[in-house]
């Protein structure tokens, strides 16, 4: 996976493939065995039900969020409900929710036209397939906004072209569910969030241990992270103010010499990862100090295995 914006959380979901073709549905789902998550069905109306039927849950996200704030350019105290988004990485159902709906034109009991029209207002990724014929009918659908793309079912390349197409919305769905919260973050304060860089350096850490889901965890830019394997890893942030005034607090305590030497050189940062971890003293810092991985647009960054377990 490789990101093409910021998100501020992301995880494998699903997508709903509609089609009256049986076979060319399980055709479909061999194909992209390994590759998506997938749900199969027929009749449009039990697939109108289906979507009907999911609640994203996100209140927990907005409740403190005042939209009208977000809208202006300034930074503001907006709080941001950081622990309710890792919260999400907790829900085992999570990889069930469908991100992306591919649907056929031509069905007998509902046109995947007609189903994508009653699910306008809902935040699920169309897209239709179309045949030779329907082609005027898949623009006008996506001039209007009611599918987000169309593909040709005939096309030689349909599985890599569908797959490619797929995960872009499937990002692009995250991305609009997520946006208040990474606008908040760069408004409050110094974030590697807002830098050039941060793209590139998450890719890296995303490729590095085959991370496909993740958290954000603070208002800097650091996350949780998950890979295929189930295995936990956290990609951590801090800015060169909060490094110098953390290296000043080592520099005129007790610190242990080689902590202290560690910070100064930029070799290693010490990361409070829980509230109560502030007021640690000074000899218990190397329990939660890390190695610093790299370093871009003057953010310290740090790549842990294990920091959190859930």
């Amino acid at each position: 996976m490789q990101l093409i914006r910021a998100l501020g959380f992301y995880f494998p979901t699903t997508v709903l493939f509609v089609d009256d073709d049986q076979s060319f549905l399980k055709g479909l789902k061999v194909k992209f065995d390994g590759q998506l998550l997938a749900k199969l069905e027929t009749n449009p109306l039990s697939a109108f039900d289906i979507m009907s039927g999911q609640s994203l849950q996100d209140e927990d996200l907005i409740e403190t969020i005042d939209e009208d704030e977000l809208d202006q350019d300034y930074a503001c105290p907006i709080n941001i409900p950081l622990p309710a988004i890792i919260e999400k990485a907790k829900n085992a159902d999570r990889f069930d929710e469908v991100s992306v709906m591919v649907v056929d034109y031509s069905m007998p009991e509902m046109t995947g036209l007609a189903l994508c029209e009653k699910l306008q207002n809902h935040p699920v990724k169309k897209i239709m397939l179309t045949g030779d014929s329907d082609q005027s009918i898949a623009i006008e659908a996506f001039n209007k906004g009611v599918i987000d793309h169309f593909v040709r079912k005939d096309r030689p390349d349909l599985i890599s072209h569908l797959c490619g197409v797929i995960q872009l919305l499937q990002q692009k769905y995250f991305q609009e569910r997520t946006s208040f919260i990474l606008k908040a973050a760069r408004a409050i304060s110094p974030s590697f969030l807002s830098s050039e860089q941060f793209l590139p350096e998450f890719n890296r850490f995303i490729a590095k241990h085959d991370i496909v889901e993740f958290y954000l965890i603070d208002r800097g830019g650091s996350f949780f992270a998950r890979n295929r394997r189930g295995e936990s890893f956290c990609f951590l942030v801090k800015d060169e103010e909060e490094m110098a005034r953390l290296i000043a607090i080592a520099e005129n305590a007790d610190t242990l010499p080689q902590i202290f030497d560690a910070l100064k050189e930029h070799k290693k940062m010490v990361y409070f990862l829980r509230e109560r971890d502030q007021s640690r003293p000074l000899s218990e810092w190397a329990e939660i100090s890390h190695a610093v991985s790299a370093r871009a647009d003057g953010f310290f960054l740090a790549y842990v295995e294990g920091l959190i377990k859930i």
